[in-house]
């Protein structure tokens, strides 16, 4: 009688963790930034400085199920994003070029939504398993601040912002800029 109970809790066991998607993760338990950061976090206005944002990412979402990674980074009114500065850092070559949907807020703050597919992503650390990737921007200076914080956020497929709403980064970068 126990060893049919443990066959059958085995059996059950060994279907719930073999089929489908495993119900403990969320969409922001498979992609997540892990950090945030300028090469200089002190700027005198005018100055530009690379931002970071590096993340973890599931492999198989993105190179077996051809789902995308969606990171969102928040540049505050006294910062603005380079045009065709965004790019991933790439562990086995030359860097991949990734294109960014920018939203210009009323308050003067920017989103920027970069949406990751596997072609974006071929260069990134470890392909198999947990997979990390880096992605880099330039801010250009255009007002002085104490405290200019810059966020980022990253989800397995669509994230979701708006201008009027709070924004919630996984990481962030605190800029100074002086006159």
């Amino acid at each position: 009688m126990k060893l049919v109970l443990k066959l059958v809790l085995l059996t059950l066991l060994f279907i719930l963790t073999s089929c489908g998607n495993d119900p403990i993760f969320d969409d922001s338990d498979r992609a997540k930034v892990t950090n945030v950061s300028a090469d200089d976090n002190s700027l005198i206005l005018g100055q530009a400085t690379v931002v970071s944002a590096k993340f973890s990412f599931s492999s198989d979402d993105v190179f077996n199920d051809n789902n995308i990674v969606s990171v969102v980074l928040q540049i505050p009114k006294e910062l603005s994003f380079r045009l065709g500065t965004g790019e991933i850092q790439s562990r086995i070559g030359k860097d991949n070029e990734v294109g960014a949907v920018i939203t210009n807020c009323p308050n003067g703050e920017q989103y920027l939504l970069f949406e990751l597919d596997d072609n974006d992503l071929s260069g990134a650390s470890n392909p198999s398993g947990d997979a990390d990737a880096e992605l880099t921007v330039t801010v250009d200076s255009n007002n002085t601040s104490q405290a200019a914080v810059i966020q980022a956020f990253a989800s397995r497929d669509s994230a979701f912002f708006a201008c009027d709403q709070p924004f919630e980064g996984e990481d962030s970068e605190v800029i100074r800029i002086t006159q």
